[in-house]
């Protein structure tokens, strides 16, 4: 008898870290050896809504599940092997076992090869989108067991199709908590072992069809579901002392960066945000650690290099000189490239380190690289942040120079304690703290 439960969002976010870091370098290391290939990545089903159940009485673990969208449709059988060779060249490092299923691959990760047991699964699903402006349509890669003993491809269900039709219309009804529902009991009473992501397709799509999905479609727009969901944090300072050994390790590797770069490009370095500012935070509740914000200002020295190949140089520079000191190998997001320390005993990380490589443009205002993801091949090019930090640097050394730094600091605190809205970052709650202490001091009445 199988005894699921939710897994928590704080149960499962390392281990998500460590699959897209897996994925990011697989995918490096696969769009650098084929000019002509790309492909898009994202958890998928379950793991995409933070619906990841946890046997009590199995030894599988979590399961995930990410789609790979590829650009284009290879022949099935190279696709799998392509992947499965790229994925082998870190099965050491993040200790992982493959195996090829019948419609997915899947990892297997395990701190302990000799035992009988996994820590956690993820499944990998090939997808080709085949989408038209009428019709969602996919075709996915299944092996076949019967007739050509050999990996093809096939057209997805409509159960597939319609998901995040039919996922947004069960939480415009608010009927997603009876989807959680449902979707336990069937994988407790599941007689028949099923993967997750098809688990929760069936249980979606039964749902939707009899609560008249296709039968009376409504117009009105539900609320976001995610607004009435208060997440209790419990923000604290991290100490001088603290952060400051840690920045030593940083410095460290700050210094062997330049020796690796230095036939490519030389750079400067800026620590900013909260620890240029002796106001790192950590939530005490969470799992995530706190974090160092660091720019990276490279001086080209006459060579015209695309953003891409600094980016690039400069994260493989990194993965060469952070791994002594036990971070992870660097993960390139939209507008950083991140190191962390991960504490995997206790399933949390312990700090990390977002690096920005910026300069300024004519005007002396800041751009930095951004990563488009969105665009296939992926794109990097130089944007402008969003504005009005500048002011709020100038409204900053007005409150340091008007000894209220306490003030600001209790009200910042105070601040990320009470927000609920997990898209809004630390800056932004930051700004908008500085922007009270000056209103609540005559601020702009002196400035006048």
């Amino acid at each position: 008898m199988s005894d699921y439960y939710y897994a928590t969002k704080e149960e499962t976010s390392p281990y998500k870290e460590i699959i897209m870091e897996i994925i990011e370098r697989v995918y490096d290391d696969l769009t650098q050896k084929y000019t002509d290939f790309d492909f898009d990545y994202g958890f998928s089903g379950p793991s995409k809504e933070n619906m990841v159940t946890y046997d009590n009485e199995g030894n599988q673990g979590f399961e995930f599940d990410v789609d790979i969208v590829l650009n284009k449709k290879y022949k099935a059988d190279d696709t799998i092997e392509v992947f499965s060779e790229a994925f082998a060249k870190y099965k050491r490092t993040y200790q992982f076992s493959i195996y090829e299923d019948t419609d997915e691959m899947d990892l297997y990760f395990s701190n302990d090869r000799y035992r009988d047991t996994n820590d956690y699964t993820c499944s990998l699903h090939f997808i080709v989108d085949e989408s038209t402006k009428e019709n969602e349509k996919y075709k996915y890669i299944l092996y076949d067991d019967d007739e050509y003993h050999c990996y093809i491809w096939v057209n997805s269900s409509n159960k597939y199709n319609h998901l995040s039709k039919e996922i947004k219309w069960l939480k415009s009804q608010k009927l997603w908590m009876e989807l959680r529902n449902q979707f336990l009991y069937h994988s407790d009473n599941c007689e028949e072992p099923i993967n997750s992501k098809d688990l929760f397709m069936e249980t979606a799509h039964k749902l939707a069809v009899k609560n008249g999905i296709y039968k009376k479609p409504k117009a009105t727009e539900s609320k976001d579901d995610n607004k009435s969901k208060k997440e209790i944090h419990q923000f604290e300072y991290v100490t001088h002392k603290e952060a400051m050994n840690v920045r030593k390790k940083l410095d460290e590797i700050i210094s062997e960066l330049h020796k690796e770069l230095k036939s490519t490009f030389t750079f400067q370095t800026r620590y900013v945000g909260s620890s240029s500012r002796n106001m790192i935070t950590r939530d005490k509740k969470g799992n995530v650690g706190y974090d160092f914000d660091v720019d990276i200002i490279p001086n080209l020295n006459g060579k015209k290099l695309k953003p891409k190949q600094i980016r690039d140089a400069f994260r493989k520079a990194l993965d060469n000189c952070s791994g002594k000191y036990g971070f992870s190998y660097a993960c390139d997001s939209t507008s950083v490239i991140t190191i962390k320390v991960v504490d995997r005993s206790n399933s949390k990380i312990k700090y990390s380190c977002d690096f920005a490589i910026v300069r300024m443009d004519d005007n002396n205002i800041k751009q930095f690289i951004r990563c488009n993801k969105e665009k296939t091949p992926h794109t990097y090019t130089w944007e402008y942040r969003g504005g009005g930090q500048d002011d709020i640097s100038v409204k900053y050394e007005w409150i340091k120079k008007n000894n209220l730094t306490n003030d600001l600091k209790k009200l910042y605190l105070q601040r990320k304690n009470e927000n609920y809205c997990e898209d809004k970052h630390s800056r932004s709650i930051f700004a908008e703290s500085v922007n009270i202490i000056c209103d609540r001091n005559g601020y702009k009445k002196r400035k006048r």
